[in-house]
């Protein structure tokens, strides 16, 4: 009887401890769904959403260097030092006037702190040339201690294959490491030249050059030049540009001597550091050598004076003697030919009776002869009297 009555509640019990059991596996897989649904969710985010992260961040540190480094310059605080770059290794930046003059500022400051960093143009303006192109950059680096390195380079633009700006190149040793167009930030070109180098690609506007290919100019300037005519003006303008001291026909002989000596202005230095002579020394260079020249000066216009230098040429042919003319031909259209005559008439070379020649002989009359007398210099001045015999006077 006691069996009968505790059966059916042995059969409820069984029945709810299996249906207990079943919940406990619905819910331990509804558990693992969600666990390993979670898990999925967690892995498409991170795959989906790093690069945008990585992006912020990277945003966020520009954001944060650009602030900084307005701080440091309100405070008056040095800019920090651009990225380290290897030695041996420049930057080439091409840019023009095209480019904004925000940008060119951004770029004229990476390059200040930047030392390996060259900015490079094709030319100058084309109608105000190099001085506008001047002009502009130093209004667009205002502020700026002084420009950085900035050059006009047409052979690099040719080079490099250079058709857009900003276009930067980075070279080691003058081989081509990597480039990248519309970028200019050392930073970022460094960063990305270790990883992957070569042609980097492009990012951002680019700019056509609006210089002018200053080798182009210089090259279609020398093909149109007219040598033959700057030849011809050379030569015929000679004479006419000649101006020499005026020495006047000296009216009666006489005999002076020049004291050649001279004061050091600075010391004189032998290779081997041994001082040669000293500021403010006075030197004669005659108490050290013989003066063995016979300098004539003459009016190589004159006739007269032309036959006298013929006369004392012939009369010292053992000696060295110069010749040096007051005058010059007075007409430029045959000035070369007149200058051969009077040297052919005297036998002898003619050079110039130059100001510096003036300022050291001091001749007051021609003819003159100018030689060595001991520690001193002579000047023997003659004079023409009317018969035409040239006289010196006595010594």
């Amino acid at each position: 009887m006691l069996a009968c009555l505790c059966s059916p509640v042995l059969a409820q019990d069984a029945s709810l401890a299996q249906q207990a059991q079943t919940h406990a596996k619905t819910e331990a897989a509804a558990a693992a769904a969600l666990v390993a649904r979670a898990k999925a969710v967690q892995s498409a985010y991170s795959a989906s959403h790093t690069q945008s992260l990585q992006e912020t961040v990277a945003a966020a540190n520009k954001a944060k260097l650009t602030y900084l480094r307005q701080i440091y310059k309100e405070q008056g605080y040095r800019v920090p030092n651009g990225p380290a770059i290897a030695k041996g290794t420049q930057i080439l930046v091409f840019a023009s006037k095209s480019m904004p003059d925000g940008d060119m500022r951004g770029l004229l400051e990476d390059a200040y702190r930047t030392p390996s960093m060259r900015v490079v143009f094709l030319g100058g303006e084309p109608h105000s040339g190099v001085p506008g192109l001047v002009n502009w950059l130093r209004r667009v680096g205002a502020g700026l201690k002084h420009l950085p390195a900035i050059e006009i380079d047409p052979p690099a633009f040719a080079k490099y294959h250079v058709r857009w700006v900003p276009d930067a190149v980075v070279v080691h040793d003058g081989k081509e490491l990597a480039r990248v167009a519309g970028v200019y930030q050392p930073q970022w070109i460094m960063s990305h030249v270790g990883a992957k180098g070569g042609d980097l690609g492009a990012y951002g506007t680019l700019y056509r050059p609006v210089e002018v290919n200053m080798e182009a100019v210089i090259k279609g300037r020398i093909a149109a030049f007219n040598w033959k005519s700057y030849v011809h003006r050379a030569v015929h303008d000679f004479w006419r540009d000649q101006v020499l001291p005026l020495v006047p026909h000296a009216t009666h002989p006489k005999t002076y001597l020049i004291d050649p000596t001279i004061t050091i202005t600075h010391n004189i230095t032998l290779p081997n550091g041994t001082i040669l002579a000293r500021a403010g020394e006075r030197v004669n260079p005659l108490q050290h050598m013989v003066f063995t020249l016979h300098l004539l000066v003459i009016d190589a216009s004159s006739a007269p004076q032309r036959a006298f230098a013929k006369a004392f040429i012939d009369g010292h042919q053992d000696d060295h003697v110069v010749v040096m003319s007051t005058a010059v031909p007075s007409t430029s259209r045959h000035g070369w030919k007149t200058w051969a005559q009077w040297s052919t008439a005297i036998d002898h070379r003619l050079t110039l009776y130059s100001h510096a020649y003036a300022q050291r002989f001091k001749i007051q009359g021609t003819p003159s002869i100018i030689e060595g007398d001991g520690t001193y210099l002579k000047v023997v001045q003659f004079a023409r009297d009317k018969k035409g015999v040239w006289h010196a006077a006595a010594s």
